[in-house]
């Protein structure tokens, strides 16, 4: 993902972002980590955060016993069978959650400093959403969106910003 406006001025914001997470007990913790990997989470996205580096997060949640092998899913007669865990799903994790601080922070500096924020697609895809798509160009609220996506946990904000895990979309100063 190439995000825009990522800069050195943001490493407090998004630090301070995870930090609020962290104390509220509400940084999500994706159901695919092994416990070895709920340990360490915090601290490969805070590192990746100072070296302002998605790349070290992706590679860091790839290490071995970090991610389950296989998960339980529920199935049609309301068991569950166990299936294995998607070849992406380190980079379904590093995308959306890296991809939530960033914003957060943005919509912090653009509060700020009353800057304008709009949605762009930050990481090409082979079959855009539609929805994705409509989405890119618009101009956002960034007090909105940031109190969304601090009351929003997981995949899917309230907003449909950024469009749930591997969207593409992201935002940046417009």
């Amino acid at each position: 993902m190439f995000f825009s406006d990522l800069t050195n001025d943001l490493i407090p914001l998004m630090l301070e972002e995870v930090d609020l997470d962290i104390n509220e007990d509400s940084l999500y913790l994706s159901p695919r980590l092994t416990e070895y990997g709920l340990i360490q989470y915090p601290l490969f996205l805070k590192e990746s955060i100072i070296n302002l580096s998605f790349q070290e997060f992706l590679m860091a949640l790839r290490a071995p016993e970090i991610l389950k092998t296989t998960e339980a899913r529920k199935n049609e007669s309301g068991g569950y069978s166990y299936a294995k865990v998607p070849f992406n799903a380190a980079n379904l994790i590093a995308e959306g959650e890296f991809n939530k601080f960033y914003i957060r922070a943005l919509c912090r500096k653009a509060i700020s400093e009353n800057l304008p924020l709009e949605v762009y697609r930050a990481k090409p895809v082979t079959t855009p959403r539609a929805n994705s798509e409509t989405k890119i160009g618009i101009s956002v609220n960034p007090t909105e969106l940031l109190d969304d996506l601090r009351s929003t946990k997981g995949i899917d904000s309230h907003l449909g910003l950024p469009n749930g895990y591997n969207s593409g979309l992201s935002i940046k100063i417009s």
